[in-house]
């Protein structure tokens, strides 16, 4: 509590506060020391070493709505030191239990619920960037169902385990991009569609963020693209369709037609053969609109020869 300080008469009356966190405070400039209402829990935060942008986020915002099981307002609270942050709120003991949050040591806050020492149930987190999450807690990791809104604009809400995404989830960004599939340890991985706003999308695999496996990429121009995908690029075998007619079936690398292939036209000319780097290169075969076959040898895109069939 602190120590009581005599007053001598001939001194000005002042009226001095003295407070042990969480219990009533005394009014010392009256004899009787009677007692002064108690400050909210809620008023709290402020008074905490937070992150300018983290209390800019916290001012904004609706105040944290506790689980229904807490609606009656924190009468006694505490602070505890912890390995992460400092704890103000009820407390069972020497650890955080019952309502509370939690000053991160980089600024960021947390408002939540404890049980013997760990989050439990809904809680919600607002980082030092602005970024802020709420969603559910287990054992003091973001597990379960959870929605995660960040300063410049994008949100996640789907599913989580151990604080990050995991299993099914949608993304959304500002200019209405967005992308529903699956996650796996904070990464698009698994199936997924993904919408541009120009009006491109995207269906089948993702591996950590990145295009991969097996999909259909159709452009807002009429390009369309099935086949196989690495890190993004058409890699492997796969058809490609252009909205004049011309169509590509064969083999893919890094975004080229490379290896064998076959080239259509909309005019009824084929080309079977060799590709390198997005070019014909090698033995190939011309058949006309006629059905007339020329074999034939290019290099890097130009015929060097005509063969004999």
């Amino acid at each position: 509590m602190g120590a009581f300080n005599c007053t001598c008469e001939s001194e000005p009356d002042k009226t001095v506060v003295v407070e042990a966190l969480g219990e009533n405070k005394f009014n010392l400039s009256k004899k009787d020391f009677s007692i002064v209402p108690n400050t909210k829990f809620s008023g709290q935060i402020p008074l905490q070493d937070i992150s300018s942008t983290v209390l800019s986020v916290w001012n904004s915002i609706p105040p944290f709505i506790y689980p229904n099981e807490y609606i009656n307002e924190i009468t006694k609270w505490t602070s505890i030191g912890l390995d992460d942050g400092t704890y103000v709120g009820e407390y069972k003991g020497t650890q955080a239990h019952g309502r509370g949050f939690e000053v991160y040591h980089d600024g960021s806050l947390v408002e939540a619920v404890w049980n013997n020492g760990k989050i439990l149930g809904k809680g919600r987190i607002i980082y030092m960037n602005g970024d802020v999450f709420q969603g559910d807690f287990v054992d003091g990791e973001i597990q379960g169902f959870g929605i995660l809104l960040s300063q410049s604009g994008s949100k996640y809400e789907g599913t989580w385990l151990h604080n990050k995404q995991e299993g099914h989830g949608r993304e959304i960004w500002p200019d209405y991009s967005e992308f529903f599939g699956e996650f796996k340890s904070g990464c698009k991985s698994g199936n997924g569609i993904f919408k541009w706003a120009d009006g491109s999308t995207y269906e089948g695999n993702f591996a950590k963020n990145c295009i991969e496996g097996y999909g259909v990429y159709k452009w807002s121009d009429g390009r369309v693209y099935e086949g196989s995908w690495l890190e993004n690029k058409m890699h492997g075998n796969g058809k490609f369709s252009w909205a004049d007619g011309k169509c590509y079936e064969g083999e893919f690398c890094m975004d080229l037609k490379h290896g064998v292939g076959k080239m259509f036209w909309p005019d009824g000319k084929v080309y079977e053969g060799g590709w390198l780097n997005g070019k014909k290169h090698g033995i190939g075969i011309i058949t006309s609109k006629d059905l007339i076959c020329k074999k034939g040898e290019w290099n890097n895109g130009s015929r060097v020869r005509w063969l004999e069939n």
